[in-house]
């Protein structure tokens, strides 16, 4: 996973602030050195360090320099020492207020450092070692309110990682070792699947009414309301599986499976289809094994399809309408009806409230459960249960009642055609 709030503050630091004015600049006229020294100074990268010279005398700098502004605003002091900043440096906004304390050793920030908002509060607080974060790193929302706290050890999160919003809540809250996550505590709204750059959103818990009242325009026998519980939240992709996704995991499979079975091959972008849910279960099974063995699947996590209530509780997303956006449909919703005559890149037409694309057509997609018959009475976290596996939400050759977030469909766990492909679900077995 890609850690939701990496931050780019201490990038800044790692490689040295104010590099680019050097770069640019290439020589500093304000110096202070050995009491008012005069003399220019340069720098130059050399062997991929930054290293300051005398111009007259082409040797290592020792000293202090300094940056104006225009104002003539200190902009920034270090110490160097034989060419490296060495010692303290600081450097101000042009308001004259501090934006950053720092101590570096022989060219690396070495100990804590300190950056400001422009108001004075402190906007984060890191400690290194040579260069690496090693340590607390500690980030504030410009009204005080702490956003991120994690430790590091040589450079790479370790142990818990909080994170907030603005207002005290709380945002996130993981654990990591040798920077990957181990565990979700609090999940955060997004997650990626990394290998293949999956983008994925959290479903919090909560309760529906799955199915479609009696009177609904197109409706089927098989779509019996009652109320469901979902009692666990889930992460859900944000998109289809795409063509490009599918190929990166499916290659050199096991089963001779081809890696890019779509019937419009060659659109990376576009979902893949013509996978049955046997297909899928390899698919996954794969993906599981890749983010495992690259750490970076959390303990008692794993992909999964979703069910049919968590698809139907997706797709839906706190609506009780034919569609997620109304009770009518049009080409400017979705692909669908054979507008297009063909599959298009996923996310093309508008998310619904909670952020999913393509929830309704495009292709049809796997749940994890067996087809089945309503219960007619509530249920907390259904699954279905056996004959056909269910699939969901209609596709770019089917026409409008089919695409309804209450429609159901089926087929046989090999079943393959070219409008049905899947959506990826993350969740918890605990």
């Amino acid at each position: 996973m890609k850690h939701y709030l990496l931050s780019t503050i201490t990038f800044l630091i790692l490689f040295g602030c104010g590099e680019e004015d050097f770069n640019d600049t290439k020589t500093v006229d304000e110096i202070i050195a050995n009491a008012a020294d005069s003399s220019k100074i340069q720098t130059r990268m050399v062997k991929g360090k930054e290293l300051f010279f005398e111009i007259n005398k082409q040797t290592p700098y020792s000293g202090w320099y300094k940056i104006m502004y225009p104002s003539g605003q200190v902009r920034l002091l270090s110490e160097v020492k034989e060419g490296l900043k060495d010692g303290k440096l600081v450097e101000w906004f042009e308001n004259g207020q501090k934006k950053l304390e720092a101590i570096y050793l022989k060219g690396k920030p070495h100990g804590k450092s300190s950056f400001y908002y422009k108001n004075g509060q402190l906007e984060q607080e890191v400690e290194l070692q040579n260069g690496l974060r090693q340590g607390k790193e500690i980030t504030w929302f410009e009204n005080g309110q702490v956003w991120e706290k994690t430790n590091y050890h040589h450079d790479k999160a370790d142990g818990i990682s909080k994170v907030w919003a603005n207002n005290g809540d709380m945002f996130q809250e993981l654990v990591f070792k040798n920077g990957n996550v181990v565990d979700i505590i609090s999940p955060a709204p997004r997650w990626t699947a990394s290998s293949i750059d999956l983008e994925m959103l959290w479903v919090s818990e909560g309760n529906f009414t799955m199915g479609s009242p009696t009177t609904e325009t197109g409706r089927n026998t098989n779509e019996t309301e009652h109320n469901v519980s979902l009692t666990q939240g889930f992460y859900l992709g944000k998109y289809e599986v795409t063509q490009a996704q599918y190929a990166v995991v499916m290659s050199g499979n096991s089963k001779s499976l081809n890696p890019s079975p779509s019937n419009w091959p060659n659109n990376p972008t576009r979902p893949v289809e013509q996978v049955s849910w046997d297909d899928v279960q390899i698919f996954l099974s794969r993906l599981n094994a890749s983010e495992q063995a690259a750490g970076r699947l959390p303990s008692g996590w794993s992909y999964v399809l979703p069910t049919e209530a968590q698809w139907e509780y997706a797709c839906r997303a706190g609506t009780s309408t034919m569609y997620s956006w109304g009770d009518s449909i049009s080409s400017s919703n979705a692909n669908y009806d054979d507008n297009v005559d063909e599959t298009t890149p996923v996310g093309k037409y508008p998310a619904n409230p909670w952020g999913f694309h393509d929830m309704h057509g495009n292709v049809w997609e796997w749940c994890a459960d067996w087809y089945g018959d309503y219960p007619s009475g509530s249920v907390t976290y259904p699954i279905g249960p056996a004959s056909y596996r269910a699939i969901r939400g209609g596709s770019w050759y089917f026409t409008g009642p089919t695409l309804r977030s209450a429609s159901r469909n089926y087929d046989t766990p090999s079943y393959r055609d070219y409008d049905v492909g899947f959506r990826v679900g993350f969740k918890s077995s605990k």
